[in-house]
């Protein structure tokens, strides 16, 4: 990964699935590139990004690398959290092959709905707790997947990611 033509330290061969720490970086707008590990030329994602000040970030590489489709997703994150007895919780959709998900409480409510490929749905507060989570498709609400034991702490909040292709499971 390269910011303004300086390769980022600690991001280099990253693998999938990884999530760095924060950066910090000016508020500016500032060049990304992102390549193939390995190599420096022909990147796989070149964009502009405009960054404000007092702001924090996730950006996260979506789409797929072999469809010639990855690109940033630019989100921007709340570091203060709620009160003492509630979390906030957001859920991003990255899995490319996968169609519109709800997320639920499993034999609870719904937390949140037909989020769509490189969609994000929330922050919404949720009382502190351990939570048995489900990805259901919008349509049919067959159950893609079942997340158990998801302890959110009070004050803290926090971004259900997910990844990967459901062709692969």
């Amino acid at each position: 990964v390269y910011l303004d033509g300086q390769v980022v330290n600690g991001l280099t061969g990253v693998p999938f699935k990884a999530v760095s720490g924060y950066l910090t970086v000016g508020a500016a707008t500032h060049n990304v590139k992102v390549y193939v590990a390995g190599t420096t030329t022909g990147p796989v994602i070149d964009a502009n990004l405009t960054l404000l000040p007092a702001t924090a970030y996730t950006v996260a590489a979506t789409g797929l690398v072999s469809a010639g489709d990855l690109s940033p997703l630019v989100l921007v994150d709340d570091r203060e959290g709620p009160a003492a007895n509630a979390s906030f919780v957001r859920f991003v959709h990255l899995s490319p092959d996968a169609p519109n998900v709800d997320i639920k409480v499993m034999n609870g409510p719904t937390l949140f709905s037909n989020v769509a490929f490189r969609g994000s749905a929330g922050y919404d507060e949720v009382a502190s707790g351990s939570y048995d989570l489900e990805a259901r498709l919008s349509t049919g609400g067959a159950l893609a997947l079942s997340v158990p034991d998801v302890m959110l702490m009070g004050s803290e909040s926090y971004t259900v990611f997910a990844v990967g292709l459901a062709g692969d499971g």
